[in-house]
């Protein structure tokens, strides 16, 4: 949840699982 790429994927990741957080 807090990787690398985990900043950015934070905000999706409020809408969207963190199993969707690759793309």
């Amino acid at each position: 949840m807090a990787n690398k790429q985990g900043k950015m994927a934070d905000i999706h990741s409020f809408h969207r699982p963190v199993s969707s957080t690759t793309g």
